[in-house]
């Protein structure tokens, strides 16, 4: 069964809150390769599917400061030990 791209932003969200990277990335692979114009969706479901990436972003942004903000304390860390 074909999955819906609702259906893949969904998952790529779960992914995300899971931190398994390499099956998101392959998820966004399988998103990219998605012929929108086949898709046949209607108005509200393209806005509540931009919602959802709208959202993607933003958790995935935070994730990625959040990842920074640690290897910067391990380097504070590190630079205590010496």
């Amino acid at each position: 069964m074909r999955k819906t791209l609702k259906d893949l932003l969904l998952e790529c969200e779960l992914l995300l809150k899971e931190r398994k990277f390499d099956d998101l990335i392959k998820t966004c692979q399988r998103i990219k390769e998605i012929d929108f114009r086949s898709e046949g969706m209607s108005v509200e479901e393209a806005k509540e599917c931009l919602r959802i990436i709208n959202h993607l972003i933003e958790t995935a942004e935070k994730e990625k400061t959040e990842m920074a903000n640690t290897v910067v304390n391990m380097n504070r860390f590190k630079s205590y030990l010496k």
